[in-house]
């Protein structure tokens, strides 16, 4: 789908939308229920022009499943993760860096 604000922005993919739907589009991308998968990871081709289908069943990644509107958003741990992490949290994946 052409985006005129992706052109007067100068973006070198599309934006991504979200939607909620009954039935799932024939050949959308998506994770076999069952088996692990982060959301990220389809962002990309998503952006290119694929669609990708999410469940509560497919959407295994905890981030998912809270960014995809499957499960509440506990404070105090996905920010944390998603961040710099925190004591009880070591182990993130550092998308902002520590302040020095």
């Amino acid at each position: 789908m052409k985006s005129i604000i992706a052109d007067l922005i100068d973006l070198h993919n599309q934006p991504v939308a979200i939607f909620q739907a009954d039935e799932s589009p024939e050949k959308a991308l998506q994770f076999k229920e069952g088996h692990w998968g982060c959301s990220i990871a389809f962002l990309l081709a998503v952006s290119k022009g694929k669609t990708a289908v999410f469940t509560k069943e497919t959407a295994t990644c905890f981030g998912s499943k809270t960014g995809l509107g499957f499960q509440g958003f506990p404070h105090g741990r996905i920010e944390y993760f998603l961040s710099c992490g925190n004591e009880q949290i070591p182990e993130s994946e550092f998308y902002k860096k520590h302040r020095s």
